[in-house]
């Protein structure tokens, strides 16, 4: 019963960490984007 319990804990808490990461990039990606939109109207 405790090693399925730690299992559970550690799925989830791997899973928050991978989506923490994916957003993450995601936020990372959107902002280069903003960057050569900002360039292209520069120029």
């Amino acid at each position: 019963m405790l090693i399925f319990i730690c299992f559970v804990v550690f799925l989830v808490s791997g899973i928050k960490l991978y989506l923490n990461y994916q957003s993450q990039q995601d936020f990372l990606q959107i902002k280069e984007s903003f960057k050569q939109d900002d360039k292209i109207a520069v120029l």
